[in-house]
């Protein structure tokens, strides 16, 4: 696995305890996401 594909599990694992810690708040930053491409 290249360094560039590990960060990335990395941080799919860390939002994923994120989210199980506090689902309110990451769904609120998954809707800010989701909604800036659409701004551009």
């Amino acid at each position: 696995m290249t360094q560039k594909s590990h960060d990335a599990m990395n941080d799919l694992k860390f939002a994923l305890r994120q989210l199980l810690k506090n689902p309110g708040f990451t769904a609120v930053l998954a809707l800010g996401i989701g909604a800036s491409p659409s701004n551009v």
